[in-house]
């Protein structure tokens, strides 16, 4: 059996009340839950809240959940492992052969990303969790920060490097994680930082939600994604 958890807590300081804003006609938080739902991978789909609001709209489209999600679980500060651990517990899913993370502000996450991304998951032994990662669109080799209005290159010595022959880098997309429910509460660290296996994901569908040029930014891509599928 499998579950999945979709962290929607309150309190954005960034985007005030990001889970729940309307998100080209309908709330943000609906695109995640369907596309759970769409997904038909799920026994258990579990909206981890402590708005009200998020919780009615996650019942309205047929997930039961309540919001109950204690203040010590949805500070700006609390590391997702430690909610996805105190979900696992909660619901009794110590069991379940995967329990996946997906964010609420992921709009641009299909159903079959899940899917793929579970399959690869599940097929190996080894690995105690997943990281959904897209690649840096330059090399960060290339890095540079401004001081004084002025450019200040982070390494100089690599700048004329062709990227052909750097090895690419990648980062957190921001959208899910998927876990071994049982390697999770055995480990005693907040952040797991060994035993991740990536599923890349495509650079056009990596937009991390934190302000709102992102969020203009999410919307003119799923527009685009769903425009050209027509």
């Amino acid at each position: 059996m499998r579950a999945i958890i979709i962290p929607a807590r309150s309190g954005s300081k960034r985007i005030p009340g990001k889970n729940i804003a309307n998100f080209l006609g309908k709330p943000m938080l609906q695109y995640s839950i369907q596309t759970a739902i769409d997904s038909n991978l799920y026994h258990n789909i579990i909206v981890s809240t402590d708005d009200k609001n998020a919780a009615g709209l996650a019942t309205d489209l047929g997930v039961y959940t309540l919001p109950d999600r204690p203040n010590s679980m949805s500070g700006d500060v609390t590391p997702i492992t430690d909610v996805v651990k105190y979900e696992i517990e909660k619901h009794n899913l110590q069991k379940y052969s995967s329990v996946t993370v997906l964010f609420a502000c992921a709009p641009l996450v299909e159903p079959i990303d899940l899917i793929l991304a579970t399959e690869k998951f599940e097929r190996q032994d080894s690995c105690s969790s997943l990281m959904a990662v897209a690649e840096y669109p330059a090399p960060i080799e290339w890095a540079l920060s401004i001081e004084s209005d002025e450019i200040i290159f982070d390494n100089p010595e690599l700048l004329e490097f062709s990227s052909s022959v750097l090895i690419p880098k990648y980062y957190d997309a921001g959208q899910f994680y998927m876990y071994q429910p049982m390697k999770l509460l055995d480990s005693r660290t907040h952040l797991i930082t060994k035993g991740i296996m990536p599923f890349i994901v495509q650079k056009v569908k990596a937009v991390d939600i934190d302000n709102h040029a992102d969020w203009e930014l999410a919307e003119r891509l799923y527009f685009a994604q769903h425009q050209f599928k027509r």
